[in-house]
């Protein structure tokens, strides 16, 4: 373990987010001067943050270890974060779909319940398999959105709709939300492992699914083949979800 070591491409990602949002905040407030300096600032993390983090080889942002001053190659859906926070150059379209390939070689767009953390099943903690998280799933799917490639929205979309039918099935059953959720199985389950049991509640688990509503409130629904779906009639749209949601929550 060189946890000390390591520089994550995620938290990297978050933090040249950061600047950008910085600077356009100072816009909105009127104060060009800072705004100008934020700007600048994002613009220097993120040429910073290509030299450092990107393997042109593999196609993809990996952490970088700073003693062996090499690349960890393992694929986790965490390397699609610059897509999230828009840390690269946006009109280079080759790389987010380098990456998006990246991804699917990796299976990780194979499970019902959405993307698990990891692919490694060995550990039995919560951060790896089989559980998948909101705030990474809402990543990856807003990664993917944002791009210009349809073959990419689709995916979006796809596993959009997967993580909210999944949170949505766990709730009929349970009357709960959940911080994580174990994404394997056809009939979705609440997560497990690590050090504690797993918690109800649950903050991002609950904006996520509305985030996802509101973003394709147009077009996602229940399926017709559900079980939901047959008692409530042909198609339950993603608007009657959200009353629901916010009735739960």
């Amino acid at each position: 373990m060189e946890t000390q070591l390591i520089a994550p491409v995620d938290l990297n990602a978050f933090l040249c987010y950061n600047t950008d949002i910085l600077g356009y905040l100072f816009e909105i407030a009127d104060k060009p001067e800072k705004a100008d300096k934020y700007q600048k600032k994002f613009e220097d993390f993120r040429k910073t943050f290509e030299k450092i983090f990107y393997n042109e080889t593999e196609g993809a942002w990996y952490d970088y270890n700073t003693r062996t001053e090499k690349h960890n190659l393992d694929v986790f859906p965490s390397i699609a974060v610059p897509l999230f926070t828009g840390c690269y150059n946006r009109l280079d379209e080759s790389k987010s779909v380098r990456l998006f390939k990246k991804l699917g070689e990796a299976k990780f767009f194979d499970f019902p319940g959405g993307i698990p953390t990891s692919i490694n099943n060995l550990t039995g903690q919560q951060w790896d398999f089989p559980n998948g998280w909101s705030p990474l799933n809402h990543m990856v799917i807003e990664g993917l959105r944002k791009s210009t490639d349809p073959i990419m929205q689709d995916k979006a979309y796809e596993i959009a709709s997967r993580w909210l039918m999944g949170n949505y099935k766990v709730y009929k059953k349970s009357k709960a939300m959940f911080e994580k959720y174990n994404v394997i199985g056809d009939i979705p389950e609440p997560g497990h492992g690590g050090e504690y049991k797993v918690q109800t509640g649950f903050g991002w688990s609950n904006g996520v699914v509305l985030d996802i509503m509101s973003m394709y409130y147009d077009r996602i629904h229940i399926p017709t083949d559900s079980a939901d779906a047959k008692k409530l009639g042909v198609v339950v749209p993603a608007l009657t979800l959200i009353n629901l949601y916010y009735q739960l929550i």
